[in-house]
């Protein structure tokens, strides 16, 4: 379609004459396949040879033999069809999603410090996948949410849960229960994968995270015997009660 072209023109504009840039986010727009072959091979050389990041979001193809994504991406038959499919098409077999909670299957940058249980439960559909690189999170009932792996120079991240807009689509969203902003929580988790993706990890980290009834306690790893911790105490509307600059010193430390 006119659209389509226009859409590809774009694309290959900047993968071919810029902006530079570290990391390539692909959302689920459209079938990879439906993308030119020179754009897909670019967007491949590029991770491969110049040690661009990609991020798959929901990386589906309709093309038996992948189109080449199986070539790329850390998850591959995805067992949903597109999500949205033609009038003037069939829709394959598809199978209920998963809408069980997360569990993080593995640790890692990306999942470091990351609290699933903020995430709204029961709301959020993932599909069946075949791994072809490294899990980092599941759902209870064992399917792939999220995987990662290296591709030459560069590192891709994909994602197998429904989105919009790269995070997880909720379903019911006036019904989840919850009160405060917890697609923070979830940004948060594109934005980890995205630094990662990117090389570009802070030798800074948090490893480890524990709420107690009256406070949280957070496991650091510091290199530099200058920093400081940062917090803001915010209520369910999101309104900020108190701002925290807490100075820890090198090595692995402990804030309350």
């Amino acid at each position: 379609s006119e659209m389509c072209i226009r859409d590809s023109t774009y694309i290959a504009d900047d993968l071919y004459n810029g902006p530079d840039f570290d990391v390539i986010l692909w959302p689920a727009l459209r079938p990879w396949e439906s993308y030119p072959q020179e754009i897909r091979d670019e967007i491949r050389r590029q991770v491969e040879e110049e040690g661009k990041g990609l991020i798959l979001f929901y990386p589906e193809t309709r093309d038996q033999d992948g189109a080449g994504l199986s070539d790329i991406s850390p998850l591959v038959k995805l067992g949903r069809g597109w999500p949205v499919w033609p009038e003037d098409q069939a829709p394959p077999d598809v199978q209920a999603p998963d809408t069980s909670a997360w569990k993080i299957a593995k640790e890692h940058f990306i999942t470091r410090g990351l609290d699933l249980a903020a995430f709204p439960e029961d709301h959020l559909s993932v599909v069946s996948s075949s791994a072809k690189g490294n899990v980092l999170i599941q759902t209870e009932e064992g399917n792939n949410v999220l995987a990662v792996r290296r591709l030459g120079k560069g590192r891709v991240v994909a994602f197998a849960y429904r989105q919009r807009g790269m995070i997880p689509e909720v379903s019911n969203v006036w019904d989840t229960g919850l009160h405060y902003p917890y697609w923070d929580h979830m940004w948060s988790l594109v934005a980890r994968a995205t630094v990662w993706a990117a090389g570009r990890e802070p030798r800074e980290a948090i490893v480890g995270f524990e709420q107690n009834i009256d406070r949280i306690d957070l496991a650091l790893t510091v290199n530099h015997s200058d920093t400081t911790v940062s917090g803001r105490l915010m209520d369910s509307e999101g309104r900020v009660l108190r701002h925290y600059d807490q100075p820890v010193g090198a090595g692995l430390g402990r804030v309350s």
